[in-house]
């Protein structure tokens, strides 16, 4: 697939994974043009070849960030963390989990990805995408059940979709 292809295809995608990525650091439509000029280089990117680049992109725009802070700006940033709040504790249940897992949970539930888009980000079948997704949510769901054990598993995926920071949508409101 051709890069402008993909920007078609996903350029609102892009720009809501930016966005939650780097949480106000950076500008998520800047970030989603530089996914994009990147993508322009290859002949046949696809969409694991964009999730390369969106993560790269964001990764370079925190290292932008932590040069612009100041040492002391860096310091002052430290001070004592907020109260443990229910959403709080769900994200650090989702922080706990491995890369891959926290990968997963995020494309399906914060970038809405369908099954085939996220195999096809991954580079996987879609019954290996499937059975790995429903093994990161059992995964997530016993780490979250330690501070509410009354958590049923159904309500796992409208959990980690109301974790989504950031305000851009996918699809816009109806």
């Amino acid at each position: 697939m051709r890069s402008d292809e993909l920007r078609v295809l996903y350029s609102r995608l892009v720009v809501t994974s930016c966005e939650w990525r780097t949480i106000g650091v950076a500008d998520p439509e800047e970030l989603a043009e530089r996914v994009f000029a990147r993508l322009d280089r290859e002949a046949d990117a696809d969409l694991a070849d964009l999730y390369r680049e969106v993560d790269r992109v964001v990764f370079l725009a925190f290292e932008e960030y932590s040069d612009r802070l100041g040492l002391m700006e860096k310091f002052r940033n430290l001070g004592t963390p907020p109260p443990a709040r229910p959403a709080r504790l769900m994200l650090d249940a989702l922080s706990k989990l491995n890369t891959r897992d926290r990968a997963l949970l995020q494309r399906r539930h914060w970038d809405e990805l369908d099954a085939l888009e996220l195999a096809e980000s991954l580079r996987w079948p879609v019954e290996q995408a499937v059975a790995r997704l429903g093994r990161a949510e059992a995964r997530f769901l016993a780490k979250a059940r330690r501070t509410r054990p009354e958590l049923e598993p159904s309500a796992v995926p409208s959990l980690i979709a109301s974790l989504k920071p950031g305000q851009h949508r996918r699809y816009p409101a109806r």
